[in-house]
């Protein structure tokens, strides 16, 4: 009865907020994030990237000095820097491993952690101090995976979609969107995670890098999707931000990054 009566409250206050609103973006990208149109930002969120302490406590490497993030400070480089390198071969980390997931924006700084504690709608959220940070277990690297959670009621971190949105309509121009939470095992919509109905195997991880992108997987048919943030209240997923925004104008959202940090 009480998951009943807070997925009603949140149903109207959602189809309260519709409306006409445009969110252009100038990033582009062919994976989750996956922008479009060279434009400036309209109903853009940037949230504070994480200090040089937070970033040191939980193991990564800090900013670097704001000149030269501002690109302030520039020289010519040497025929010597710009001579081609051989490139540096890394081997992926040995599966299974545990990680904390790291949010980042655009820029690729980081904003913070994904929570172990889930918000009102059992949506994921971000935080800034790693030791309240979720541990994720990855068990494979190839293809599309499930990435295990610790210490929740499901076992899996996925996408649970939202009032009124259905996997079939995931696209451009739809603003069918879903959040980010826990879910049972499935490579296809089913019912049985805390919001409705979702999937778990959605998600790809470059074994190099470590990031981590999502896609909305209907059998045949997979189909990119945008992780984003309405400021530090939660994650969620839409194949079309720009159509999201319209639909709920009252929303101001940041697309992010997911990246893993093994512990």
């Amino acid at each position: 009865m009480r998951l009943s009566s807070v997925f009603l409250v949140f149903a109207v206050v959602a189809s309260a907020g519709l409306g006409k609103r445009i969110y252009k973006d100038g990033y582009s990208r062919q994976s989750s994030p996956s922008l479009s149109d060279d434009k400036v930002a309209a109903g853009y969120q940037q949230i504070k990237p994480l200090s040089n302490a937070a970033l040191l406590a939980a193991g990564l490497p800090p900013k670097s000095p704001k000149f030269l993030q501002d690109g302030i400070f520039k020289r010519q480089a040497s025929r010597v820097e710009l001579a081609p390198r051989q490139a540096v071969s890394m081997t992926p980390l040995a599966l299974p491993f545990m990680a904390h997931m790291v949010v980042k924006d655009m820029n690729g700084l980081a904003l913070g952690f994904i929570s172990q504690t889930l918000n009102g709608y059992y949506q994921f959220k971000f935080i800034t101090d790693i030791t309240k940070a979720a541990i994720f277990t990855v068990s494979s690297t190839t293809g599309f995976v499930d990435i295990a959670v610790a210490g929740q009621a499901l076992p899996f971190i996925g996408i649970g979609l939202g009032p009124g949105s259905k996997g079939n309509r995931f696209g451009p121009g739809n603003a069918a969107w879903g959040y980010i939470t826990i879910v049972p095992s499935s490579w296809y919509e089913v019912a049985g995670d805390f919001v409705g109905s979702g999937e778990s195997t959605i998600w790809q991880i470059d074994p190099w890098t470590l990031s981590v992108t999502a896609q909305w997987r209907n059998f045949s048919v997979s189909v990119p999707l945008i992780i984003f943030t309405e400021g530090i209240a939660g994650l969620s997923l839409t194949a079309d931000l720009q159509a999201y925004s319209a639909a709920f104008p009252t929303q101001t959202v940041q697309p992010v990054t997911l990246s893993l940090l093994p512990i």
